[in-house]
This record gives C-alpha cells, structure tokens and sequence, in this order.
C-alpha cells in the first residue's frame, strides 16, 4: 500500500508540472519556497551553422527549472552571426530564463583571432576539443563575472566541448555536462560513410572521455548512451533528461481533431538543418525511396523545411520550402515525417518532435537511436529501401496503419517525452522542488 500511495503522489506531483509547463511564464503562480536557487546554463554550437535550433536545448532546461522554481541564467556563445529570424529564439528564451547573455565568439569580430586561424589552417594546425576556441577567454571572464555576483546552486553546459568552463566555478557548485550524444561515436559513423572531415574534433575518445571527467554528472539523453558509457569506464552519475521535442503531448492532445488531418495530396515532411547527415539522408531517400513511393502514390509529395532544402536539387514532387516560421503548421499538414538519417548517433530531436505532435515516424537505425522504437509497431524503422518505400506507402493508403503510428506516437511521448517527465530526475537532484513523496536522487539515474 505504501509503493502505491508513493507512486499516486509522484503522478500527482508529476501531472501538477505538466499543468504549469502548458502555461506561459507569466501564468505561474509565485514561489511558495522561498528564495530561489540559481542555475546557469551555458550553450554554444560547436561549430554547426547557428540556427534556432540551438537554443532549444536551453530553452528546454530554462522552461523546466523555471517552473520548478529554479531562477535560470543562459549565456550563449554565438559562433556566427546571427540571422534576423534566428535572434526570435532569443525571444522565447527570454521569456523563460531571468537573464540572457549573447557572447560573440572571436572568429566573428577579432580581426587577431581571424588572422591566427588563417594561420593554423594554411598550416594544417588543429586544436583539440575542449581548447580555446571552443571555449574562449572573453566567456571564461563572463562566467567569472556572473559567479562573482551569483551564489549558483549548479551550473550546466551543453556539450563536452564547454567542459573548460566548469573550471571557473568552486567546488560547491555542481557542475554538469549535457551530453546530447557521445561524440567520437558522432564522428565514427560520419567516417564510415567517407566523411571523416565532419566534427574530426570529436575523433579521439581519450580526450572526450578526460573532460566528462571535469564534471560531478552528466546528463544523458537515453539510456543507451549511459550503458556505454559505463562500458567506457565514466563512473559519474549519469542522469536521464532526454529532449522532449519542444512541445506538450498534452498541448496537442487538446487540440481539435482536425490538427491531425494531413492535407491532400499527402505529404512527406523532412525538417532539417544544412548538416552533412540531413543532406546525406534526404539525397539518399530522395533517389533510392522516394520514387519507389511515387509508383505507387503519384500525387505525394516530399516537402522539404530547414535550410537543408537550399541545397537540394528542384525535381517532380519536390517542395523545397527552406525556412519556415511556423513549424506546427508544417507538422499539422503532413501525412508523415521523414528522418532518413545514414549517420551521427544520439537521440534525435526532430524523432522526438514528430512523437509529441502525434505524427506517424519514418526513420531509419539511426534516426530511432535512443528511442526503442520498434519496427511496424511504434514507427517505421528501417534502413532497407524497399521496406521503407513498401511501409510508407502502407502508411499513406490505409488511413487506420497511418492513425495507428499517431497513437503510438502520443503514447511514447506522453510516457518519455514530456518536460515533466524528462527533466524530473534532474529537478529532484538539484532539490529545486520541494516534493513532498522524493526518492532518492539515484533512484532517477541511468545505471548500466
């Protein structure tokens, strides 16, 4: 009888957060727990073009340990200059996080940083991960200045190549890496398909290993990524906070029917970035699946949304739509979402996104990473072509196949994905809410 009534009250606790996360900031009620505990989440790209994307990792952590009670400063490091549409995702950040700070990295503005890295290229010299130019000095003195002035209970960076940064806080700040995928394994599989230039960094496993060690824990986004890393001899603690996609389940659930209804003629929806592994998979589903589709569905339609789609070449049922502002309109109108992915590793963001909208999932081994997502159950999973096209068009036709993965998918992201769910090992551990039926902080851990 105890369990039961601990695990009544941990749903209730659990359904309580899930209320307030579908609330906008200034919906919540004031603090009932007197003054707040601060958390700093530092964030950069690592290279990668910098888009809105980049900041949803913070915004997810920002939204979470807000409406946990936590007050949440967020420093960004911009690697490249930021484009109009791009600045909005500050916007949204700001509306959660207490304080935002922009750092423009060295290469945008020093003319003396410029001219050294012209320098190293013309002579082949490379620095490693974790070293200055992933994490520059002009940031080191930001966190220097805002420590001085903050009493932060933790701080939290999003990725291995920040690590350096953590040194800049005393050892009674507990200190996280957000690790949204093991990274040697990132650069392995781009090596395998004959991209060894992609993230070459992230090659030497020795060096990422050494900078996890500079944290107390590290966050993971599946459990898969904590069994290997405990195979790789990492003894920290591990803790599950996944991506949630973005969006409520419970948001989507309220809506009306119609949000669901794909508009005709069907659409295949890819969202993506312009990184090797989105156009490696949309060239390859576009010349090896998408046809095999077309026999069969002529009308259909592959509609292409990120800047991945400039790179693309025009071609019949191609809809090349590059940036859009409304991304839930695109997920409401398509009969499927595509995610052919041949490389990379970890927990995919946009899996997770089509999850919570409800959304039937094409994807590959690797796109599904993470998920335990199961093959003509949960979501189509294959890297076969013949099966992908042959399931996709079963998809397409049979509208009780297509709302079948729908419910599949809601159940997953209800389950997993919800900010509630995801970030609840993390709040606990940090003690950032008081709740009233807590387990133990290693209760919520990843363990090998």
């Amino acid at each position: 009888m105890g369990s039961l009534e601990s695990n009544a009250a941990s749903a209730a606790d659990e359904q309580g957060m899930r209320e307030i996360l579908s609330a906008s900031p200034r919906d919540l009620p004031p603090s009932n727990w007197g003054e707040p505990q601060s958390v700093l989440v530092v964030a950069a790209s690592h290279g990668f073009p910098a888009t809105k994307a980049r900041l949803e990792r913070p915004l997810e952590l920002a939204r979470a340990l807000t409406v946990a009670g936590a007050a949440v400063d967020v420093v960004i490091l911009c690697e490249r200059t930021l484009s109009p549409a791009e600045e909005e995702g500050f916007d949204d950040l700001r509306s959660w996080a207490r304080r935002v700070h922009k750092v423009p990295h060295p290469s945008i503005d020093s003319f003396l940083y410029q001219t050294i890295s012209t320098l190293r290229a013309a002579l082949s010299i490379r620095t490693g991960l974790g070293s200055r130019q992933d994490c520059p000095s002009r940031l080191l003195s930001l966190l220097r200045s805002l420590q001085a002035e903050e009493d932060y209970r933790a701080v939290i960076v999003t990725g291995v190549h920040l690590a350096r940064a953590l040194s800049v806080f005393p050892a009674q700040v507990e200190k996280f890496i957000d690790l949204e995928r093991i990274g040697f394994e990132v650069h392995q599989s781009h090596a395998r398909r004959g991209r060894p230039d992609v993230l070459w960094t992230l090659q030497d496993p020795g060096r990422e290993l050494e900078l996890l060690e500079l944290a107390d824990a590290v966050l993971v986004s599946s459990n898969a990524d904590a069994s290997r890393l405990r195979e790789l001899g990492i003894k920290k603690d591990l803790v599950w906070t996944p991506p949630t996609g973005g969006v409520e389940p419970e948001v989507i659930e309220k809506m009306s029917p119609q949000f669901r209804e794909p508009m005709r003629p069907p659409r295949l929806l890819f969202v993506g970035s312009e990184t090797p592994a989105n156009l490696d998979a949309l060239r390859w589903f576009r010349r090896q699946v998408f046809p095999l589709i077309t026999r069969v569905v002529p009308t259909c339609r592959l509609r292409l949304v990120g800047e991945a789609a400039r790179h693309i070449e025009p071609g019949p049922g191609i809809d090349r739509i590059g940036w859009v502002d409304q991304l839930d309109e695109e997920y409401r109108d398509c009969a499927l979402v595509v995610l052919p992915l041949r490389m990379g590793s970890g927990v995919r963001r946009r899996a997770i996104e089509a999850l919570a909208r409800q959304k039937a999932l094409a994807t590959t081994p690797v796109g599904a990473y993470g998920t335990g997502l199961v093959h003509e159950r949960d979501a189509i999973v294959s890297d076969d072509t013949s099966v992908l096209a042959t399931e996709i068009t079963r998809a397409l036709t049979s509208e009780k196949v297509r709302k079948a993965y729908e419910r599949r998918s809601g159940a997953i992201a209800l389950e997993h994905y919800t900010s509630a769910r995801a970030f609840k090992p993390l709040i606990e551990r940090l003690n950032v809410l008081e709740l009233a039926h807590s387990s133990p902080k290693n209760s919520f851990m990843c363990v090998s």
